[in-house]
C-alpha cells in the first residue's frame, strides 16, 4: 500500500507529512547572460531539508513574464525518474530537465530526483535555471554560504 502523504523532515527532528498535492512555491528573477539569452534565479529559506528518497519534482514555468516560477514538491512519477539526470558539479547540484506541454500547450520545464541524499535549507538554496539552449536545459542548486562577521571591539 503507498501511502498519500510525503513526509518532511525538519531540523528538530519531527516528521511532518504533508499532502501530495502540496507543493513549493518560488518566484523566478530573470535575467539576460552576455550573449543576451535569459536565465533564472530564485531563492528558498526555511528550518528544514529537501529530502530525495521519496523523489522530488521541480517543475519551471515561464510562460507568462513577471510571473515566472519554480515549483517543487512530491513526484508523482517515481518509476520513470533516473538517476543519470542528476550530477554534483563545483559545489552545485545540477538536474537536468525537459520540456512538456500543459493544457493549453504552454511550455513547462521539469525534472526530478529520486534517491539518497537531501538538502538542507536553513542556510538556503539559490537556484539557477538555464533554458536557452534546446537540450541542455538544467537547474542548477548552490547552498548560500553566510559567514559570521567577527565584531571588532572599539572600532571607530
Amino acid at each position: 500500500m503507498t501511502s498519500n502523504f510525503y513526509n518532511i523532515k525538519s531540523d528538530n527532528d519531527e516528521n511532518f507529512q504533508i499532502d501530495p498535492e502540496a507543493k513549493i512555491t518560488i518566484d523566478l528573477i530573470r535575467h539576460l547572460d552576455s550573449d543576451k539569452q535569459p536565465f533564472y534565479t530564485g531563492k528558498l529559506q526555511f528550518p528544514g531539508t529537501l529530502n530525495f528518497s521519496e523523489g522530488v519534482s521541480f517543475m519551471v514555468f515561464i510562460s507568462e513574464s513577471g510571473v515566472e516560477q519554480l515549483q517543487i514538491g512530491p513526484s508523482p512519477i517515481r518509476t520513470k525518474m533516473r538517476r543519470r539526470n542528476i550530477s554534483l558539479s563545483n559545489g552545485r547540484f545540477n538536474i537536468n530537465l525537459h520540456s512538456m506541454k500543459d493544457r493549453d500547450l504552454k511550455t513547462y520545464y521539469i525534472g526530478e530526483v529520486l534517491g539518497p541524499g537531501e538538502l538542507q535549507i536553513r542556510n538556503g538554496l539559490f537556484f539557477t535555471i538555464f533554458l536557452s539552449k534546446s537540450g541542455y536545459e538544467e537547474i542548477q542548486i548552490s547552498c548560500l554560504q553566510h559567514h559570521k562577521r567577527d565584531k571588532v571591539e572599539n572600532y571607530d
